[in-house]
């Protein structure tokens, strides 16, 4: 591959050391230099989409009361911030699919090997951000999360020449995904992705990959058994489920179709006081700040980005994107978005 052929793309957000000093929305400034040098495929297509999306999102925070939310302009902000890195993303995926997974699966590598390193030195980078070691209270490492950890269920394993480090890379990638991240919700896509790519090879050669699906199941057993006799599980299912009550009661006729403001915040259910407006029910939050109007209108951005991209099936891809606002309030993080780009590639 020659230097001029590199593109600041999409691969951009998948450096994930990067994320230990500055936000995902902060490299905008790069992604938007990349839609001017790129091709100018499409480009007035995507203009359009951004200025209606935007408008129509304005006009929603002046109808629905934004302004009178403490938060309502912090949260339109980095709505609109998260409205254009989808803008840049989905271009950039139409001209650069291939280079840019290609990006992607080596950046995981590395990300990866840095995030088993600082694990196993017990480096403390709690002053960081994009970094997230979750601790028990025997004060060891329970779990470790990265920033681009949804990427790494988009490596492809067979993008080196040699095989072996295909092979390292998809036992370094399986190691993290099963033994230090232990999210039930990367573990299913990542399992699908797998099957989905190599199906007919593990088919022919079974009993060849019979060992390693073996200790998958093993571990996906014993984290599914963790997971339900977790002390707290209870706990969490009794707090989402009464995040869900709670902004069922709040969505009444006054409400229902334009919401109640960019910002609205539910002070009882606030876990992150930095942005009080975003939960785990992230999606029936939004439901709840956008209203009826305003969330079909945001479905309908997120569909269009995937369809005028050539993205494959992106009806499934605009489903895959929603599914975590039941899990982690990651709809506005482009990596998410990134993710779902590349899921269901052919």
């Amino acid at each position: 591959m020659k230097v001029k052929d590199i593109h600041l793309t999409n691969w951009i957000f998948s450096v994930w050391p990067l994320f230990l000093f500055v936000s995902q929305k902060a490299l905008l400034p790069l992604q938007f230099l990349s839609f001017l040098i790129l091709k100018k495929e499409k480009l007035l297509v995507y203009f359009l989409v951004f200025f209606s999306a935007f408008a129509c999102f304005l006009m929603l925070f002046w109808i629905n009361n934004s302004m009178k939310n403490d938060f309502g302009f912090s949260h339109f902000l980095g709505f609109v911030l998260f409205v254009v890195s989808v803008v840049l993303i989905g271009h950039s995926c139409r001209i650069s699919f291939d280079l840019d997974l290609k990006w992607i699966t080596i950046f995981n590598f590395v990300s990866i090997v840095l995030a088993i390193v600082f694990f196993v030195l017990n480096l403390d980078f709690s002053f960081f951000r994009g970094l997230n070691f979750i601790r028990g209270s025997d004060g060891a490492i329970h779990r470790v999360f990265i920033e681009t950890t949804p990427l790494l269920i988009l490596n492809d394993y067979s993008l080196f020449k040699n095989k072996l480090l295909n092979i390292f890379l998809f036992l370094l990638t399986f190691v993290y995904v099963f033994v230090l991240c232990k999210s039930f919700f990367i573990i299913i896509f990542f399992v699908w992705r797998l099957w989905v790519d190599h199906s007919d090879l593990i088919k022919r050669k079974f009993w060849y990959f019979f060992p390693l699906m073996l200790v998958g199941v093993v571990f996906m057993g014993v984290e599914l058994v963790s997971y339900v006799v977790r002390a707290d599980l209870a706990l969490s299912i009794v707090f989402k489920y009464n995040q869900l009550l709670g902004i069922l009661e709040l969505i009444s006729g006054d409400f229902l179709f334009f919401g109640r403001g960019f910002g609205f915040v539910i002070e009882e259910y606030v876990t992150d006081f930095s942005q009080p407006y975003q939960i785990e029910m992230q999606l029936p939050m939004l439901f709840l700040q956008f209203g009826l109007i305003g969330f079909l209108l945001f479905a309908t951005f997120i569909f269009s980005i995937f369809f005028i991209s050539g993205i494959h099936k992106p009806l499934q891809s605009t489903l895959m994107y929603f599914s975590v606002g039941f899990v982690n309030p990651w709809l506005f993080l482009p990596i998410w978005f990134l993710t779902c780009c590349y899921f269901f590639r052919k």
